[in-house]
């Protein structure tokens, strides 16, 4: 891969990074980064919002210097990661996958009597960001997503403040997406661009 380019990617839910390394051999642009969080895999500690994301940032700090391009990738709940830390740092560009505009907002679709704003620790409210991060981003959106349903990331991306490339993958579920070929070449032609 080319040095000066260097792909960081945040996992979904209860995702093993490393599980993912056969996949994103399909990436010859960019190095890649993949990121473990806190209490995921091997590692200690509890997956609070606040940890993720401070986790994220100091990772980022220790090897964005190496590289000329930046560029972040979020899953599902990644996705809300990779925003934050993009509002916070300068990074290239941004590759969300099944993104949401917030936590708070999925699960009151869920629970529409229930009073989920008070119930809900970690909100990962990217909605409230979206506007302040300028730069490209790629949403891959899978069709039949019933855990994140299109209209919150259709949200986010409507808020976002740099140009928006939404890719929806035909026949895909939340979980699926990413066994899908054309999932890998839009990123791969978003990574060249």
């Amino acid at each position: 891969p080319d040095r000066r380019c260097l792909l960081v990617y945040y996992g979904g839910n209860g995702e093993e990074v490393s599980y993912n390394l056969d996949s994103f051999k399909h990436i010859t642009g960019c190095a890649v980064l993949l990121v473990n969080y806190r209490g995921y895999g091997e590692s200690e500690g509890s997956p609070t919002e606040k940890h993720l994301v401070g986790d994220a940032i100091q990772i980022l700090d220790q090897v964005k210097q190496r590289y000329d391009k930046v560029i972040l990738m979020g899953r599902s709940l990644g996705s809300g990661i990779a925003v934050q830390v993009a509002a916070q740092h300068e990074v290239d560009r941004l590759i969300l996958v099944t993104p949401y505009d917030s936590i708070t907002a999925v699960a009151q679709g869920i629970y529409p009597w229930a009073p989920v704003g008070f119930l809900i620790k970690d909100p990962f409210d990217s909605l409230s960001r979206a506007a302040s991060v300028k730069v490209p981003a790629l949403f891959l959106i899978a069709q039949d997503d019933s855990v994140i349903p299109m209209k919150h990331s259709r949200k986010l991306a409507d808020r976002w403040g740099g140009p928006v490339d939404w890719k929806l993958i035909p026949g895909t579920t939340h979980n699926s997406i990413s066994a899908e070929m054309q999932y890998w070449d839009a990123i791969e032609e978003f990574i060249r661009e």
